[in-house]
């Protein structure tokens, strides 16, 4: 937006000359929404133990540095798993499913074997099993824009994390999800009871309130210089900014669509690609791309 590449409007209002109108710069912002679910476990060990003792930590962080081994090296989770919502979900909405199919998931559950959360410090005591609900194919939409002229201030981004009811419904159906896996036979002897505002959030009413006012984004952000044919793109189907010569934008904002799993994979697809589309146009010249 700073060079000139962007909403006229927009750019207008700071002062900066339009060299190229596109509108959808900064638009079709999405991500995925997290939020961790935690109980409270009958456990000699939890992974909260690494993160309370810093001479442990430090101890382990010697290990990993020696030979790669430790739990430093270990993964927060390896346990992971994608489902889709009940149909009633959006019947009862009169909303459409925003996933990319029947095949696609709604949401995601994560295991882990500590206290996860963004906005909740670890608790002093206690060791814990958290459940991370994640929205992965989320209906919506935020936007970045420009706070200022100055390129080392950061922009304005309003990511809309549930900006709509379809949303805030998948997340709940999650939640329940999470609830009933733990809720079985085998957990019994381990688990203790659900931990903090996650205990009390009962009735869909609390369940909105709790994720509301404990959700965040999994940073997975991505879309804002999106791919797409007409009015609604940035970008013409050899990632090329639309109205420019040779100039590409490769990276997670170049999807028009939030992947319903994790981004880094594709990221590293869309990479691959264009590297293929930039050495099959040196023997061209530079390519323009077609507003």
């Amino acid at each position: 937006m700073l060079s000139g590449v962007g909403n006229r409007e927009h750019l207008s209002s700071f002062g900066i000359e339009t060299i190229v109108n596109l509108p959808a710069v900064g638009t079709n912002l999405q991500d995925h929404v997290f939020l961790g679910n935690s109980w409270l476990v009958n456990a000699n060990f939890t992974l909260d133990d690494l993160h309370r003792n810093t001479t442990f930590a430090a101890e382990q962080l010697q290990i990993w540095e020696a030979n790669g081994t430790g739990l430093i090296g270990l993964p927060p989770t390896n346990q992971f798993g994608w489902f889709r919502a009940n149909a009633s979900v959006f019947k009862d909405l009169k909303a459409k499913d925003p996933s990319a199919g029947p095949t696609s998931a709604n949401f995601e559950l994560i295991i882990s074997d500590n206290f996860a959360s963004k906005r909740v410090a670890l608790p002093a005591e206690g060791r814990f099993l958290s459940m991370v609900t994640n929205v992965i194919s989320p209906s919506s939409r935020g936007t970045i824009s420009l706070n200022s002229t100055n390129p080392f201030d950061a922009p304005l981004v309003n990511p809309n994390l549930l900006g709509t009811d379809v949303d805030l419904a998948i997340m709940r159906a999650a939640i329940k999800a999470a609830r009933a896996f733990v809720a079985a036979p085998a957990w019994a002897d381990y688990v203790i009871s659900e931990f903090g505002a996650f205990a009390n959030a009962t009735t869909d009413a609390e369940l909105d309130a709790y994720i509301r006012d404990n959700a965040d984004t999994v940073d997975h952000p991505i879309g804002t210089v999106p791919m797409r044919e007409g009015s609604g793109g940035a970008l013409n189907a050899n990632l090329i900014v639309k109205g420019t010569v040779g100039l590409r934008v490769v990276d997670a904002s170049a999807f028009p669509f939030i992947p319903s799993g994790h981004t880094q994979g594709p990221t590293y697809i869309l990479a691959e690609r264009a590297a293929e589309l930039v050495k099959a146009s040196l023997s061209r010249g530079l390519e323009s791309g077609k507003v």
